[in-house]
């Protein structure tokens, strides 16, 4: 899904009610519909506040699911931890080792996603890019790890 940016919005939105502006008809029909600029340029805020508050609306949308997903990353690294408690000698030493890096990238997920957090509008889109190569690299350390301890 791509969020339209409110600059881009509010040029649309200037384009059309000059093209709605531009039709021909008969002058003495016209009348009732000529807008001042006042009209106009209320228009064009009430057309960008909305653009945003949409924009807005998505960009909390996906964020929550990021959130519910991070939620459960966490819980099921901990299930990890959990089941590495009952091993023991090198099985141990490898599981710690395979959890240390996992916690690790889990770290730079967050950073990523507090980075999210705080984007503005304009670079918004970017910084989601880096949170999710950040994400699709974790999914990828969580999968090695769970898998390593399946034989276990």
């Amino acid at each position: 899904m791509k969020v339209i940016t409110v600059r881009n919005g509010i040029t649309a939105i200037a384009a059309a009610a000059t093209l709605v502006g531009c039709e021909r008809q008969n002058p003495a029909a016209s009348e009732d519909r000529t807008a001042t600029g006042e009209q106009v340029k209320e228009t064009i805020t009430n057309a960008a506040t909305k653009t945003e508050q949409l924009a807005s609306k998505a960009k909390d949308e996906v964020m929550a699911g990021f959130q519910k997903a991070i939620t459960e990353m966490d819980t099921q690294i901990g299930e990890l931890t959990e089941k590495s408690n009952s091993f023991s000698g090198q099985t141990k030493s490898e599981a710690d080792e395979a959890l240390a890096k996992l916690r690790t990238q889990r770290e730079v997920a967050g950073k990523k996603f507090e980075e999210l957090k705080t984007a503005s509008q304009d670079t918004w889109q970017d910084v989601r890019s880096g949170f999710e190569e950040a994400w699709q690299e974790l999914k990828r350390a969580y999968d090695a790890v769970k898998d390593k301890f399946r034989g276990e």
